[in-house]
């Protein structure tokens, strides 16, 4: 499972065309029907996944439960990378900007990207508690697949084609 995934996808795309305080409005709304979008997807691909792995109902539930509580942290993660990806970007397009305040902005990455990894080992972790080896290897299979997939459409809606082209 990668560690930001559709949710982060989506985000990044409202976030990069939001700007002042009416788009602030307008994100809320698109956070509802973005957050809509989102349990539609998972409830899905969990669907799908659900029948092909022969999951229980009691696994189901757990590994739904896992996704959704990474999902929200992604979100807050990627809110926080593009915060960071803002402030950096400032810094280096001021010609004023102090090699400290560089240092500081980089250790702010660093500790995101650490957080990010630590999250992901932990989101691993608890799915593995609750499949066999088997289904964690078709689970991980069709993640990747299924992320692979959002990839393509999330480039195509920025007008960068298939991946390949």
């Amino acid at each position: 499972m990668t560690h930001v995934g559709l949710r982060g996808a989506l985000l990044a795309l409202v976030l990069t065309f939001a700007t002042g305080a009416g788009a602030l409005h307008a994100q809320q709304g698109q956070g509802a029907r973005r957050a809509q979008l989102e349990g539609r997807v998972l409830s899905e691909f969990l669907d799908r996944t659900q029948q092909e792995m022969g999951l229980s109902a009691q696994q189901r539930t757990r590994i739904e439960e896992i996704m959704r509580a990474s999902a929200q942290r992604n979100r807050e993660q990627a809110r926080s990378a593009m915060q960071l990806r803002h402030e950096l970007w400032l810094a280096v397009e001021n010609d004023r900007t102090a090699d400290a305040e560089f240092s500081r902005l980089l250790e702010r990455m660093e500790q995101l990207r650490s957080r990010e990894q630590d999250a992901w080992r932990s989101d691993q972790r608890a799915i593995a508690s609750v499949l066999t080896p088997r289904q964690r290897a078709i689970f991980s299979f069709r993640w990747m697949e299924f992320q692979e997939r959002v990839r393509a459409i999330v480039g195509q809606r920025r007008g960068m084609g298939p991946p390949g082209i």
